[in-house]
């Protein structure tokens, strides 16, 4: 039989949207569009014309035209709300609801779409929050499932601390890297990982002027198998974050069987369960007992693969998520 089709619009092209298209690539046959700029819009609308449902990865202002005009075509359309659309943090200066145009973007997007899929709790309540009537909402956290076979752990662990946060200056405050950094400062006879990607030319500059302490490196843009392979040898996960909508980085960590050591802001949470050790966001004093703790308890490790194998594995979050799709678009 053939399969049926459904136009899946994004603006990147990161591990998120390749998961979730492989996904649906089980069932239907996916012609992906990438928005660019205005003039992607036109390629939107040949895409969705001959199509009878589309599904844009944010509620973002590239939702807006075919969610509508799949309506007044009677077509079905879903976006998934991933994060920034819903959240409202302005003295950090994150999330869309922290402006006028970006509320009004995330109004129009989510308020147009026939379905929406939320990848985690704390993201659904922060949905209700902004939409209390909203209906046709499913909660599956497949963009964000972790692949077990790839992400397992080795038997020899060194004792280092990891914590991966892109570098972005409005990524510093977010990930809480000052506390990362300053906690490595405090404890000089650990080794201190920050693995994260620089988008693009001079994004990382703003390092020159920040006192990076020797047992501190940096790793920028390496490969998903180089990053693995770090977690496969390192203690303790750090996530400090003034607030995560997830945290995929922490549950690929948690598969490799490091012990996570978090703020347990928005989703961090719900991906730790009580496998964690938290600690309050800037609190440089308590992170450091954190990851000492953390060092001397490695058997908190198995505790937390165990959780991220039950709960967040690929196969697992796939077969939901199908099992959603098979509700707004019978194959």
């Amino acid at each position: 039989m053939e399969k049926k089709e459904i136009v899946f619009i994004c603006r990147g092209w990161t591990r998120f949207q390749e998961t979730t298209v492989r996904m649906l690539s089980e069932r239907y046959n996916v012609v992906p569009v990438q928005y660019k700029n205005i003039f992607s819009v036109i390629e939107i609308l040949k895409k969705i014309k001959r199509r009878n449902i589309s599904i844009s990865y944010f509620a973002d202002r590239y939702a807006i035209v075919p969610n509508l005009i799949g309506k007044m075509m009677g077509h079905r359309s879903c976006v998934i709300v991933g994060g920034h659309e819903v959240e409202n943090y302005p003295e950090i200066g994150h999330g869309a609801l922290s402006s006028p145009l970006g509320r009004a973007v995330s109004h129009l997007a989510i308020d147009f779409a026939d379905y929406i899929i939320v990848v985690s709790e704390y993201l659904q309540k922060k949905l209700f929050e902004f939409t209390p009537r909203r209906k046709n909402i499913f909660l599956c956290s497949a963009p964000n499932s972790v692949d077990v076979s790839f992400f397992v752990p080795k038997s020899e662990k060194k004792e280092q601390i990891l914590c991966v946060a892109n570098i972005l200056k409005p990524h510093f405050i977010r990930k809480g890297m000052s506390t990362y950094i300053e906690c490595a400062r405090r404890l000089p006879h650990y080794n201190f990982i920050w693995v994260g990607k620089v988008f693009k030319k001079g994004d990382d500059e703003f390092l020159n002027t920040i006192d990076i302490p020797r047992n501190l490196t940096i790793l920028k843009n390496i490969s998903n198998e180089e990053l693995r392979n770090i977690m496969q040898e390192t203690l303790v996960y750090c996530q400090l974050s003034y607030m995560e909508g997830f945290g995929v980085a922490l549950a690929e960590a948690m598969a490799c069987e490091c012990v996570p050591v978090v703020t347990a802001r928005g989703g961090m949470k719900e991906v730790v369960g009580d496998t964690d050790i938290v600690v309050p966001y800037g609190d440089v004093e308590a992170t450091v007992k954190a990851i000492k703790y953390a060092m001397e308890h490695p058997e908190l490790g198995k505790r937390a693969r165990q959780r991220i194998v039950e709960k967040y594995s690929y196969q697992k979050l796939k077969d939901e998520f199908l099992a959603i799709m098979e509700k707004i678009y019978p194959p």
